[in-house]
């Protein structure tokens, strides 16, 4: 998907905090969230928001 025009990654290491914000500074269409593991764990998400 990284490959696609226009399409970009934005990354946060280490435990997230209470809330975690991420600062984009542009705009898009879709928002996906991704836990990158190489084992099986859950991603377990309480509330997203994207704002404008």
């Amino acid at each position: 998907m990284l490959a696609q025009p226009g399409v970009t990654a934005y990354r946060h290491t280490g435990t997230a905090a209470r809330p975690t914000t991420v600062t984009v500074g542009g705009s898009g269409r879709y928002v996906r969230i991704q836990l990158v593991t190489s084992t099986p764990t859950a991603l377990n998400l309480a509330e997203v928001r994207a704002l404008r």
